[in-house]
């Protein structure tokens, strides 16, 4: 986790540097700009949620994070090619990205919402807050 946390922490150093150069040189696309710095709490909330499997010894989610983790790098890594200027923004990689987008949230609704409480197959005090809601 330390190694995660290490190259995280230089890796965004060394992309806020990029755009920062960018937009000193007047070539930074700003929705693309925007669009990755709306990305990065995903990231955040990702790592503090191997920190949290790793604490609680909640492995069973460790896999499904590692999924989400690695598509979101995907979307994030697509999104920052295109904040220069000079590069057009291609359709595919923009397909790519939406698609990924729609697909978790399609997968998070259906984990943590349908399976969890309506199927009732979360823990305990998820099927409570159903029951609760049902009253």
């Amino acid at each position: 986790m330390w190694i995660v946390t290490v190259i995280g922490v230089l890796s965004l150093y060394e992309t806020f540097k990029r755009l920062f150069f960018l937009m000193l040189e007047k070539r930074l696309r700003w929705t693309m700009g925007l669009l990755f710095l709306i990305s990065l709490h995903s990231h955040y909330y990702g790592w503090w949620m191997y920190w949290n499997y790793w604490n609680d010894e909640y492995y069973p989610m460790w896999y499904h994070q590692v999924f989400f983790s690695l598509t979101e790098l995907i979307s994030s890594l697509l999104v920052l090619s295109f904040v220069d200027v000079r590069r057009e923004v291609e359709p595919v990689p923009m397909l790519v990205i939406c698609c990924i987008a729609i697909f978790h949230a399609f997968w998070s609704g259906w984990d943590q919402f349908v399976r969890n409480i309506f199927l009732q197959h979360g823990r305990l005090h998820q099927v409570y807050f159903m029951a609760y809601l049902l009253v």
